[in-house]
């Protein structure tokens, strides 16, 4: 027997497939998927230092907003660079503008994920999304890692030469400072 009901369901099934519209909505289901995995180079600092601090926090603190308001108010003293500047942006620090811990120790006593957590504090303060670590920094101190023996054999491996360099500073500076030539001049050519 012929269902009119079901064969007009089909119908508009099929017609909505061919339609553009279609294809728009797979485009924005993947330019979703996109923006979710880019989230985390976007916002790179929020994401670390929440991620550092909710592991401080003990499994009852974590549940109380304002136990994580005070926690946060300490963990900010201890910490540098563009990890204070988050702690400034939020107010976690005693000369900030503007003092808005709760807008994370909220959703953080929820339990929602850090990942969303830091989307939306960036999406009410944009400059929290926009801190990133620098490159440098970070290979200097991997570098900074390494005995002064295994400096000098990288250096000698690099075939460069390094006269007067008698601390690692001086042989970190020498590498560093040698792959930026290298990299200015392929940039060159």
């Amino acid at each position: 027997m012929f269902d009119a009901p079901h064969f007009r369901a089909k119908l508009a099934i099929a017609k909505w497939r061919c339609s553009p519209h279609y294809s728009n909505y797979w485009r924005s289901l993947a330019k979703a998927g996109k923006n979710m995995a880019s989230t985390e180079h976007k916002c790179e600092v929020c994401i670390k230092v929440l991620k550092h601090f909710s592991e401080s926090l003990s499994k009852s603190e974590i549940r109380q907003p304002d136990v994580i308001e005070a926690r946060f108010v300490e963990f900010c003293k201890g910490v540098e660079s563009q990890e204070n500047r988050f702690c400034y942006y939020l107010g976690g620090l005693h000369d900030s503008a503007t003092r808005t811990v709760s807008d994370m120790s909220r959703p953080l006593s929820w339990g929602i994920p850090i990942e969303k957590i830091c989307t939306r504090l960036g999406s009410k303060d944009p400059q929290i999304c926009e801190l990133k670590y620098s490159k440098k920094n970070a290979r200097f101190h991997l570098l900074m890692g390494l005995t002064l023996n295994e400096l000098q054999s990288l250096t000698e491996g690099l075939q460069l030469t390094c006269k007067g360099c008698i601390q690692k500073e001086d042989y970190i500076e020498n590498i560093l400072s040698a792959e930026k030539n290298e990299k200015q001049f392929h940039n060159e050519l």
